[in-house]
């Protein structure tokens, strides 16, 4: 079949996650012909959801942090007044205690062993010591981590967790991931805060933050999206799909190829938004020039995620949306509970709590039969005080590519994909997959539309990375040390 859309201004998009649809959503408003395509046979990537038996349920879940008001605007009006405002409520194990998460420094210190709390100090102001006396650039994620909070403190709250996250030690990962997860932090603010001098939690004198979320779920706001861009005929969002191939003979990309319905189609465009993971989008480029096209793209890891979801036999487990599970003995990343963000989530007198654990596509994690990944989920359930005899039914969710890894030479890979793709003028490259990125749905929704309005301003992509690298730098990652040369991530 051979599928043209209508005339001028035609869009391919990569993906139908926050950024794949933010960008339809912006184009179609705007009388683009826009075609969304995913592998996938829901909307919303990692931030969809779903029905299971009697419950509602993310992958997480998920909440839409409440930020620029422009996209928060967008998102009301597309799900009217069905959402529920929620003060974010997460908490961490550390040490065997339960902690306020952002960590609040004088609750540890009074939590957790005398010790321990000794031991952060004193490691906090010898590495203070030490920095000043021989400054270093930090290379690694280790390196960061120790060199801003001292061994303890580090080790206790970020290189455990960290190495189950991300399935390398601290000196494996690059210290760019410091840059977008820990820059925020500064422990040097909070003691002088804990002298009474501020607040004394970890983000920069926030202490209170605000989620959105649908009562049907996160992803309600891509199923809306969805059915908004569906209101011109000449849209198509196809579901799914495998993506053989996308024609660049020209020097531009003008025609994909893929598989729907059992049919191979053709679909011609002016203009190409991916949003899916960089790999892939290199080995659908190659596959039309026959060579390796961005060879770098090969190295370049994603961390796969595995979910159990288990019922029990109560109205609430506990009033946290977040708990994370920091100390080693915990095989689970990380435990969530949807009712506390939706109440209509579980019938009365039951709620559902998650488990999600970092894994890699067809290890022995991916692997496992439902029956042993629940008993290696009662490990966990077992430390946290929820006993056998509560527990009603459980059922597990896969998610492959979701966490970029960065290891020490991520960058330099990065670089040279980005070189090969910029190679095609009509091809922008957006959002958490299609830039590497650790961010959240909010951010990659605003990823969508910026790249789209380069599109509407008839704006070749050579200048699209370029000032994306700088929103990164400036909005993800805290700004840019003056002293640091200007320059693009990507290019």
């Amino acid at each position: 079949k051979l599928f043209t859309m209508s005339v001028k201004k035609r869009v391919v998009i990569l993906g139908a996650g926050p950024a794949g649809l933010g960008a339809a959503h912006y184009l179609a408003q705007r009388g683009y012909d826009v075609a969304v395509i995913d592998r996938a046979h829901y909307l919303g990537g990692a931030s969809a959801s779903f029905r299971i038996k009697d419950y509602i349920v993310d992958y997480g879940p998920h909440a839409f942090h409440i930020k620029k008001n422009d996209i928060v605007d967008m998102v009301v009006n597309l799900i009217g007044d069905k959402f529920n405002k929620v003060k974010r409520n997460s908490r961490l194990i550390l040490d065997g205690k339960n902690l306020q998460y952002p960590l609040n420094i004088k609750e540890a210190l009074l939590k957790i062993s005398p010790l321990c709390s000794l031991n952060i100090l004193t490691d906090y102001i010898y590495a203070r010591i030490k920095n000043s006396v021989r400054k270093k650039t930090a290379r690694t994620f280790k390196d960061w981590g120790i060199n801003a909070f001292g061994d303890t403190l580090y080790r206790l709250a970020f290189g455990n967790y960290s190495e189950k996250m991300w399935g390398l030690s601290g000196d494996q990962l690059s210290c760019k991931l410091a840059q977008q997860k820990l820059l925020k932090l500064n422990l040097s603010k909070i003691i002088f805060r804990l002298l009474g001098i501020g607040d004394v939690t970890f983000e920069g004198g926030v202490t209170e933050y605000y989620d959105l979320y649908p009562r049907f779920g996160i992803g309600t706001i891509f199923e809306k999206i969805g059915d908004e861009v569906l209101k011109n005929p000449a849209n198509k969002i196809y579901l799914d799909a495998k993506i053989l191939n996308v024609n660049v003979d020209s020097g531009e990309a003008d025609k994909v190829f893929f598989e729907f319905n059992g049919s191979k189609v053709t679909l011609e465009f002016d203009f190409l938004i991916s949003t899916i993971p960089l790999k892939y989008l290199c080995e659908y480029l190659s596959a039309s020039k026959k060579d390796n096209l961005g060879e770098g793209s090969k190295r370049l890891q994603y961390r796969d995620i595995r979910i159990i979801y288990v019922v029990l036999d109560k109205n609430y487990y506990s009033d946290v949306h977040w708990i994370y599970l920091l100390d080693e003995h915990y095989s689970f990343n990380r435990l969530s509970e949807q009712k506390n963000l939706n109440k209509e989530s579980s019938p009365e007198g039951r709620t559902v709590i998650s488990l999600d654990i970092a894994c890699n596509y067809n290890d022995e994690v991916w692997n496992m039969s439902e029956e042993d990944f629940f008993e290696l989920a009662l490990g966990d359930l077992t430390h946290l005080k929820i006993e056998r005899s509560h527990i009603l039914d459980y059922f597990s969710l896969k998610l492959r590519d979701v966490y970029p890894v960065y290891t020490l030479n991520f960058e330099k890979d990065l670089q040279s994909v980005f070189q090969a793709i910029m190679k095609y003028p009509n091809i922008y490259s957006t959002g958490r997959q299609g830039l590497f990125l650790n961010n959240d749905i909010h951010d990659s929704i605003e990823m969508g539309q910026l790249c789209s309005k380069f599109i509407v301003s008839n704006k070749n992509s050579d200048e699209w990375y370029p000032f994306i690298s700088e929103h990164i730098r400036k909005n993800l990652e805290g700004g840019k040390n003056k002293r640091e040369e200007k320059s693009c991530i990507f290019c």
